[in-house]
């Protein structure tokens, strides 16, 4: 059994959606204007804190490490296509892997 609304309770549920629709609206332009205002703020405390940090100088490029005795053997044996070399008393011949990669394997 539906129950019929008073025409107070109408009016007070219209006022309420009236007075929700203007608060709503309100809220939106203080938000906006805030949010510039707040922009503005950490922008200048960006600026404060920048001014209060030290800076550090920056050395210039150390370039890359250095090879050790190994690679600079294994790498000189694979550009000239070479079937072995000779490091610290052992012998490393080339091999091919699975894939086609060529390696370097101790005997």
């Amino acid at each position: 059994m539906a129950r019929k609304m008073s025409r107070r309770n109408k009016m007070t549920r219209r006022v309420k959606k009236s007075m929700k629709r203007s608060m709503k609206k309100l809220k939106d332009s203080i938000s906006s204007s805030s949010r510039k205002m707040s922009k503005r703020l950490k922008r200048s405390m960006k600026n404060m804190t920048r001014s209060s940090k030290k800076t550090k100088r920056v050395k210039g490029k150390k370039g890359k490490k250095k090879m050790n005795a190994f690679m600079i053997a294994k790498e000189k044996a694979r550009l000239n296509d070479e079937p072995e070399f000779q490091y610290n008393g052992k012998t490393y011949r080339q091999k091919t892997t699975k894939t086609g990669m060529v390696i370097y394997a101790a005997k």
